[in-house]
């Protein structure tokens, strides 16, 4: 592939690789005549993607179960999640494949491009490591932590403090935004929830704000409510 059209890709997911060769093949579909294809980097990807998932929702949810975490993680790595993500970084455009598959506009299909979206990790895996593959990652899919469908580990920990503060006369919780970290692609939020007219505060941290105010709101209904409930 042109170089000019790999450094614009690069650009859009914010990541420039050492080793250009590894995106190109990465980008490469089985259709091509030239041989190598993203075959084998699809099934590293896959693997890192795993990994790196697991990882940062065992740190994002601690209350989470076993079973809760796996299910979270399998709505995040499924194709059609990562079909999304493909599509919104425009992945089709850059897709290398024979000219009969682009005349029947393959480099669309759901299959390419979740197959090549699993590649592009793989392939930034071998061009520098798991912790630069895992930045990509979370700044790739931190919007979607804000739309998973869970059980207990996400329950809406702010109604329930809300409902309680209420049931009781009190004032609602106020929330602020303690600090703000990391650069614009990895941003790590600090959020604090008070009690207005007691001492009651908690602090917590997570990736999106959303998350971090439920975290909050947790930690501040484990300290008024009863163990019971």
């Amino acid at each position: 592939m042109d170089k000019r059209k790999l450094a614009e890709f690069c650009k859009i997911i914010d990541y420039k690789f050492i080793d250009i060769s590894l995106l190109d093949l990465a980008l490469t579909h089985p259709s091509t005549s030239t041989g190598a294809n993203n075959q084998r980097l699809e099934f590293l990807g896959d693997a890192v993607l795993n990994f790196c998932m697991a990882a940062t929702l065992y740190k994002e949810f601690p209350n989470a179960k076993e079973g809760e975490l796996s299910r979270l993680r399998s709505q995040l790595v499924s194709g059609r999640t990562l079909v999304k993500v493909a599509q919104q970084l425009g992945m089709s455009e850059y897709l290398q494949m024979s000219r009969y598959e682009l005349q029947e506009k393959g480099n669309h299909r759901t299959s390419a491009l979740e197959d090549a979206f699993e590649a592009l990790l793989g392939a930034i895996y071998l061009d520098s490591g798991v912790q630069s593959c895992h930045t990509v990652i979370i700044k790739l899919f931190t919007p979607l932590f804000n739309s998973l469908q869970s059980g207990d580990a996400l329950k809406d920990f702010k109604s329930r403090l809300q409902e309680h503060l209420q049931s009781l006369g009190k004032p609602l919780p106020i929330y602020e935004v303690v600090e703000i970290s990391g650069k614009a692609h990895d941003l790590t939020f600090r959020i604090s929830c008070k009690i207005v007219d007691s001492n009651i505060e908690a602090i917590s941290t997570a990736k999106t704000r959303k998350i971090a105010e439920q975290k909050a709101a947790e930690l501040v209904l484990s300290k008024i409510l009863p163990k019971s409930e």
